[in-house]
């Protein structure tokens, strides 16, 4: 049997919590940048850096607004090849939705 190293949290020195399938647990992003790591569950209002604007949590939040323009982009295309929507009708959806991606 091979021995299984435990991954160890380079900041705090523990080990990284897990969920019960044995997955990561996600941490706080804006925390991450920061250099503080703590997980995400509960954790939303209490965020000591919910309401920083430095320019390092600037560039997390607008990566965060791309990824999840993208995601949204990418379920609004396969619905629309599901349902035979033309390529006008699904890019005015999304520019009115405040989406803003250049369809190829």
């Amino acid at each position: 049997m091979d021995k299984v190293k435990k991954k160890v949290s380079s900041l705090a020195g523990t080990e990284i919590p897990k969920t019960k399938t044995g997955r990561r647990k996600p941490i706080c992003g804006r925390c991450n940048i920061h250099n503080v790591e703590v997980t995400l569950e509960g954790h939303k209002k209490y965020c000591l850096y919910k309401d920083c604007y430095c320019q390092r949590c600037y560039i997390f939040l607008e990566e965060q607004r791309i990824a999840a323009d993208k995601i949204a982009w990418t379920r609004m295309y396969k619905l629309s090849k599901k349902k035979k929507i033309s390529q006008v009708e699904v890019s005015i959806f999304l520019f009115y939705q405040g989406i803003r991606f250049a369809i190829q």
